[in-house]
Parts: structure tokens; sequence; C-alpha cells
């Protein structure tokens, strides 16, 4: 047996699952199937992941001897954070459209995406990452997307397929930036995203930008904590009115 050994460049497989290690099929894709292969996996979501590619790609818990083991690595780097921009829709007909979870009907749910949960997850108690980027003001901004019917969820209650489902679903999505967004990959082509950020890291900004899913940025935040990198709402009423645009269709 062929396996092929799948290695994310970044080494860093929890935020660069999708973007570099499953976008490495690509690479892959041209061999006959079944394709047999191993990666590194940590947590549950990537084991999700792997059943929704059978049976044209098996993962290989534990390589047997007399295999055959072909060492490569995921998608390649373009710049210090971004994979070339065709590797995007592979990655979302690898998990969509082979498993039939696109939704034909427009997305109709608003969610805020809170990140209060983002250091529970066992990749960051590892790492003893800091790193959060959390909304402080969290609270009195959710109060007031209630009003005009957002929901609020942790993407760290669901499992893949119902982050899919969400995403899906979501007519607007407003989150402070960070890994969840990278479930942009599959959100419907309707889903307009907002996202929270102060810096320049526009990397999942870049999923939706590259798979034409709407996609804006609001800025009028602060930095109030540099270790964790924890933001807040500098104009919660202005950031009511920014989001009320998208929400009601005048943008």
């Amino acid at each position: 047996m062929i396996v092929y050994k799948l290695e994310d460049r970044l080494n860093e497989v929890y935020m660069h699952w999708f973007l570099f290690v499953m976008a490495g099929l690509r690479d892959l894709d041209h061999l006959s199937k079944p394709l047999y292969f191993h990666t590194k996996i940590t947590e549950n979501f990537q084991r999700e992941t792997l059943e929704l590619l059978k049976p044209d790609y098996i993962y290989v818990e534990n390589i047997l001897p007399g295999s055959t083991v072909v060492k490569c690595h995921g998608a390649p780097l373009e710049g210090t954070k971004y994979a070339p921009a065709h590797y995007y829709p592979f990655v979302r007909n690898l998990i969509l459209d082979r498993n039939n979870l696109g939704s034909p009907r427009d997305p109709f749910r608003l969610l805020y995406i809170s990140r209060n949960k983002v250091n529970s997850l066992a990749w960051r108690q590892r790492l003893k990452q800091k790193v959060a980027k959390r909304l402080v003001n969290e609270v009195e901004v959710y109060a007031k997307l209630k009003d005009i019917g957002f929901d609020f969820i942790f993407l760290e209650d669901y499992s893949l397929l119902e982050k899919i489902r969400l995403f899906q679903e979501a007519k607007v999505i407003v989150t402070p930036s960070g890994g969840g967004l990278t479930t942009c990959f599959f959100a419907h082509q309707k889903t307009q995203v907002i996202e929270l950020r102060v810096d320049d890291w526009d990397q999942y900004n870049r999923i939706c930008v590259v798979l034409g899913i709407p996609v804006t940025v609001y800025s009028n935040v602060k930095i109030v904590d540099v270790d964790t990198q924890d933001i807040a709402v500098n104009d919660v009423d202005d950031l009511l009115q920014y989001v009320q645009r998208y929400t009601s269709g005048r943008t």
C-alpha cells in the first residue's frame, strides 16, 4: 500500500487544517482512487473531516510495516500566510459539493459568534497560547444585536457538520477575527460575513474574497490587551448601525 504523509508547512494543525493540510490533497487529486494518506490529527473536527473524504480519500491511522510512505507537504505558501487561490475552491468542493451539504434556499439566520470559549480548546491548552482575540465588551454588543434578531453561539459547541449548516443558513455573521472563520470555506454564497478586526491579519477574509462570499471588516475597534489581543468595540451604536446596513439589505 502507498500512503501519502501530509504535513502542514506551518506546523499549526488546528489553524491551518483546511487552509493548508486539506488543501494539500489537491496536489494528489490526479492519482487513482482510493488514495490513502496519513497526517497529524489532534481534534475531533479533524476526525469528522476525514469521514467526509471517503471513499476517494481514506485516512490511515497507523501506517503498517511494508507500506510505501511518500512524504508531501500541504498546500504551498504564497507570501507568508496564504495558499494560492486555486486551492480554495478545491477545499470547498472536497467537503461541500461531494457530500451535498450546500443549501438551495437563501440564508436567513443572523449569528453572532463568540470567542469566549476559545481557550478551552485542547490544542490551545497544550501549547499554552495566550492569544484569544476575544471581544471584551461582548455583553453590551450582543444586547444590541439581540434586539435586531441575532442568535449568540459558540462554534466550540457544534460538530463540523453542524458548523457547516450554520454557515449555510447564516444571512449575516458578526464575529471577532479568529480561526473559526475558516468555516467560511463552506458558507452560503449569499452569507454576509462581518469580521471585527483591528490588525491586518486578513487570512480568513481572503477565504471569502477568493470564493466570492460577501465579507467586510469592521475596524472601529481597539486592542485592550496586547498579550491576548483581546479587543473592544469603540462605539457599540456605530457597530449596530453598520450591521443594520447588511441585515436590511441597504449596503
